[in-house]
């Protein structure tokens, strides 16, 4: 595999990741301290690349879970 196909399938990988979290309050992102990590590794790692998907039913996540 070469290096542009290696960068282009992970630049397609971070443009699909959607982040499902608890709502936040407080002016905070999430009122979950696990949420709360996950979506700034997300923005150190992949800036700007994701987005963020705020409910309050697992559920609606594509595993059942949350974080």
């Amino acid at each position: 595999m070469s290096a542009s196909a290696s960068t282009s399938s992970a630049t397609t990988l971070a443009t699909n990741v959607v982040l499902h979290i608890w709502p936040g309050d407080f002016g905070l992102a999430s009122i979950d301290p696990t949420c709360l990590a996950a979506v700034l590794y997300l923005q150190l790692v992949i800036p700007g690349k994701f987005t963020v998907q705020e409910s309050t039913t697992p559920d609606y996540s594509p595993n059942g879970v949350r974080w």
